[in-house]
C-alpha cells in the first residue's frame, strides 16, 4: 500500500524588544520562547523513508532567549556596540554569547572595523533520538581489550590474535551537546571622495568551531576510550553493567555506533571586494554602468575528526572537495531605462587532489597512510563566463535571457577512488556546460 508520512518542525514563537535611547547610545532588550518539536505520521513500508528504522519519536523542546544590545558612540569617529544572548534548552543545557563591533573612521574617506563574536549551533532531532537499530558487527578490527592491550586486532600481537564480534546499536546520541564557535574579523573600507562611486575593502576572517558532531566506528570508539575519554566508553554496553573493559569478568555486548562532540575545524582568510557605479550621462550616452568584485582567499581550513592516530587535514586547496584558495567574481552590468546587460566572470585557482599527498616520479620516500605517494596531485582551476540581457516590454513584464558558461568550459578529471566513479567534482566546478535560460517576469 501507499506510504504516507509528514515530518515537521513547529515553532512556536513569542518574544519582545525594548529600544531606548540617551545621549545617542541606543539598547535594546529583549526575548523569546520557542517549541521546537517533531511529529512524525507515517504508514510502514519497508525501507521508506518513514519506516521504522529511521523513524523519529514525538519530540518536543522548550527554548527560552533573552538578549540585550547596546551601541556605544565612544567619540565621533568611532563606534562600539556590544550584544549579550542566552539561551536555554530543555534538552540541551544552556549557552551565553557575545558579539562586540568596533568601527573607527580617521579620516574620511577610510574606515576601520572589527567584530569579535561566538556561537551556537544544537544537535538537530535525527542525530538526538533517531530510532535504534541493531546489526551483527562486520567489522574485523576488535579485540577483547581484557587481554588484548587497547583493544584492537592483530594477529602479531600477544593475545590479541582473537577478534570479538559485538553486536552493533545505530541510532541517536540524547547527550550531545551544541557545536561551539568563535569568529573574528578585522577589516578595513576606503571611499575616496575624488572619485564617486568607488568603495573597497578589505576584510581578514578567523572562524575556529569546536565540539562539532562526528560519528566514529566500534574501533576508534575503543581507541579513544582507552586514551582517556570517558564519553567514548559509554559506546560499550556490558555484562555486568558499567563494567570495566581491562576486566576479564567484563564481556562487551554491543557497539554503540553514535556521534560524539569530538570534532574541530579552524579556518582563516581574507575577502577583497571593489565596486564602481558611474552615470553615462557625461559622454551623452544614456543609462549607468556597475562595476563589482570579489575576491575570497582561504589561507586555511583544519579539520581536526577527533579520531585518535589521525592527523587535522587540510582542506583548503583541495580543489576535489570545496574550498580553492582562490575565488574570484566578476559583474559588470550596463542598465539605461529600457534594457540590461551583464557580464560575469567567475575564476577559481588550481589545487591539488589531497594536502597530505607526496607528488613524486622517481626518489620517492616510502609511502605512509598518512602520506602516501603519487605522481600527479595537481588539478586545474577554471574560469568562466556567463552573459545575461533583460529588456522591459512596458511597466510590468520583462523579457530576460542568460548564457552560462558561455565558452562550455569542460570540468578538469579528478582521480577516482573506486570503480565507476564520476572522477569530477560537480561541487565547485561546472559539469553541465554551456547553458541557455531564457523568461518573462510579470509584475502588478
Amino acid at each position: 500500500g501507499a506510504a504516507q508520512g509528514t515530518r515537521q518542525r513547529l515553532p512556536a514563537r513569542c518574544g519582545g524588544w525594548l529600544l531606548g535611547e540617551v545621549n545617542a547610545m541606543r539598547v535594546a532588550i529583549g526575548g523569546v520562547q520557542v517549541l521546537d518539536g517533531v511529529p512524525l505520521n507515517y504508514t510502514t513500508i519497508y525501507q521508506a523513508p518513514f519506516d521504522e528504522t529511521s523513524d523519529l519519536p514525538k519530540v518536543r523542546r522548550d527554548v527560552n532567549a533573552v538578549y540585550a544590545e547596546m551601541y556605544l558612540p565612544i567619540i565621533d569617529t568611532l563606534d562600539v556596540t556590544v550584544a549579550v544572548r542566552h539561551d536555554r534548552y530543555d534538552t540541551n543545557g544552556s549557552t551565553t554569547n557575545q558579539k562586540y563591533t568596533l568601527k573607527r573612521q580617521p579620516t574620511e574617506p577610510i574606515a576601520c572595523r572589527g567584530a569579535y563574536s561566538t556561537g551556537f549551533k544544537v544537535p538537530d532531532f535525527a542525530k538526538l533520538v533517531r530510532g535504534i537499530t541493531e546489526s551483527q558487527y562486520t567489522g574485523l578490527d576488535l579485540a577483547d581489550p581484557a587481554t588484548c592491550p587497547k583493544g584492537q586486532y592483530n594477529p602479531d600481537v600477544a593475545n590479541c590474535s582473537e577478534q570479538i564480534r559485538p553486536d552493533i546499536i545505530t541510532g541517536g546520541n540524547p547527550n550531545l551537546k551544541p557545536e561551539k564557535s568563535q569568529t573574528t574579523e578585522v577589516g578595513v573600507v576606503y571611499q575616496p571622495a575624488w572619485l564617486p562611486g568607488f568603495s573597497t575593502s578589505f576584510d581578514y576572517y578567523r572562524i575556529a568551531l569546536k565540539g562539532q558532531i562526528s560519528s566514529f566506528n566500534a574501533a576508534q570508539s575503543m581507541d579513544l576510550c582507552f586514551a582517556g575519554s570517558a564519553v567514548a566508553c559509554t559506546a560499550f554496553l556490558t555484562n555486568p553493567p558499567n563494567g570495566d573493559l581491562r576486566l576479564t569478568s567484563t564481556q562487551i555486548t554491543h557497539a554503540i555506533a553514535t556521534a560524539f562532540n569530538l570534532a574541530s575545524t579552524v579556518t582563516d582568510g581574507f575577502d577583497v571586494e571593489a565596486s564602481y557605479a558611474f552615470d553615462l550621462e557625461n559622454w551623452g550616452i544614456p543609462g549607468n554602468f556597475r562595476l563589482r568584485s570579489l575576491a575570497t582567499h582561504v589561507s586555511s581550513f583544519k579539520s581536526d575528526s577527533g579520531v585518535l592516530n589521525t592527523i587535522p587535514t587540510q582542506q583548503a586547496g583541495v580543489n576535489g572537495g570545496s574550498i580553492p584558495l582562490w575565488k574570484v567574481l566578476g559583474v559588470q552590468t550596463y542598465t539605461n531605462d529600457r534594457w540590461s546587460f551583464t557580464l560575469t566572470e567567475q575564476y577559481i585557482s588550481d589545487g591539488v587532489l589531497n594536502k597530505q599527498f607526496i607528488q613524486c616520479t622517481s626518489g620517492c620516500p616510502l609511502p605512509t597512510a598518512i602520506n602516501p605517494t603519487i605522481n600527479n596531485n595537481f588539478i586545474p582551476g577554471a574560469l568562466y563566463f556567463h552573459v545575461g540581457a533583460s529588456y522591459n516590454l512596458d511597466d510590468h513584464f520583462q523579457i530576460f535571457g542568460k548564457i552560462d558558461n558561455l565558452t562550455n568550459v569542460d570540468p578538469p578529471a579528478i582521480a577516482a577512488t573506486a570503480a565507476n566513479t564520476n572522477a569530477v567534482n560537480p561541487t565547485l566546478y561546472d559539469t553541465a556546460g554551456r547553458m541557455y535560460r531564457i523568461g518573462i517576469r510579470a509584475n502588478y
